[in-house]
């Protein structure tokens, strides 16, 4: 009963009367209720929703639900940077005007507007949401320099408001600001006036000072899912805590890309390479990204997708043969010194596929000349 509305819950901001309605049937199926006898409901809806390990029946309150499902298509409109959506909705509501982290122009009513304004609005034990959208930079052409989360835990024109009202393109990206000069990051202001204030002038160095932390480099900006970013933060302090200590807790780094710490989603789904694994192995695979919170989610991806059987078996045995590649590319990295590349774990994982997909699925018959152009299917 909670899945029925999840299609509706996924495009439009469902009224409260809806909700209440909704959540009525399904505490009345719960408890037994019936058109002629109504039945004591012996625990508070909250507690019933709580997950199981909390002592609930790990039901969903439908309100949760439905600000969740709008709130991924922030994910999406920042990580699916070739979609025909995404570009439709640029066309439309892309203005002069509208410094948020997704466009929309306030004039105009639609599904877009309602999924923008949840996005930018909803707060997550009082920190926005969309501070949770944090960007990882590579050549900087994808991230915007004010109005993106990526350098601190908030946006830089809400950290810096008053240097933000000075910036002279408030939609500047961060490589029009920051280029990479040699071993040096080169800042490159535009503002309105001249910054003469000691306070601005305090702002000022602050700021550049974190930028010239920053290396630009060649690579794809990339989007990751910061759940707690004072986490992140507590995180870096409490290693720094322990090599104070001479406790080894060896080098935190990702090393397939060394630009972010290493946790078990970054490694298999935030990273730059893993996630241009990912974008390659769904075009290979003829569907849509591969869309994930977290490597649950990564691992049940194939159940949601509308094709055949066979396709699906397929694209199950794929992930994990992606997992375990990647964390092979991951190894050769750490203990080899092997240098990674992208196509070379792209065409293991298509060989390995077939190996698996030919001789030990239901499915077996298939020649190579159709698996690698992932046909009949």
């Amino acid at each position: 009963m909670e899945s029925l509305p999840c299609y509706y819950f996924s495009l439009y901001r469902a009224p409260k009367k809806v909700i209440s309605v909704l959540e009525s049937m399904v505490k009345k199926f719960l408890w037994g209720d019936s058109l002629e006898e109504r039945k004591m409901h012996w625990v508070a809806w909250d507690k019933v929703t709580r997950s199981k390990k909390n002592g609930g029946l790990g039901l969903n309150k439908l309100q949760v639900v439905n600000t969740s499902l709008l709130s991924k298509w922030g994910w999406r409109y920042k990580t699916e940077n070739n979609s025909l959506w995404k570009k439709v909705i640029d066309a439309i509501h892309t203005s002069r005007v509208g410094w948020e982290c997704l466009p929309y122009k306030k004039a105009l009513n639609g599904v877009w507007v309602n999924i923008a304004k949840n996005f930018i609005n909803t707060k997550v034990e009082g920190k926005p949401l969309k501070n949770f959208l944090v960007g990882s930079v590579g050549n900087g052409e994808k991230i915007a320099f004010w109005l993106d989360t990526w350098l601190f835990n908030e946006p830089l024109k809400t950290k810096f408001p008053d240097l933000f009202s000075l910036e002279v393109n408030k939609k500047c990206l961060v490589a029009d600001r920051l280029q990479q000069d040699g071993n040096e990051s080169q800042l490159l202001w535009r503002w309105i006036s001249d910054i003469l204030d000691a306070g601005l002038l305090s702002n000022l160095e602050q700021l550049s000072d974190a930028l010239n932390m920053v290396q630009i480099s060649a690579g794809m900006d990339f989007w990751k899912w910061g759940a707690d970013p004072e986490g992140r933060k507590w995180i870096k302090f409490r290693q720094q805590a322990l090599r104070k200590r001479n406790v080894n807790i060896g080098d935190p780094i990702c090393p397939l890309c060394n630009l972010e710490d290493e946790t078990v989603y970054h490694v298999f789904k935030a990273c730059y390479i893993a996630a241009n694994v990912w974008n390659g192995l769904s075009s290979w695979c003829k569907i849509s990204n591969f869309f994930a919170f977290s490597i649950k989610d990564l691992l049940s991806f194939y159940k949601d997708l509308n094709v055949s059987e066979k396709k699906k078996e397929a694209v199950q045995g794929i992930i994990l043969i992606v997992c375990w590649s990647i964390w092979r590319a991951r190894n050769n990295v750490k203990f080899s010194n092997a240098t990674v590349r992208i196509d070379s774990i792209i065409s293991e994982i298509k060989a390995l596929g077939f190996l698996w997909f030919s001789s030990r699925s239901k499915h077996k018959g298939v020649v190579w000349r159709d698996w690698v152009s992932f046909v009949n299917m």
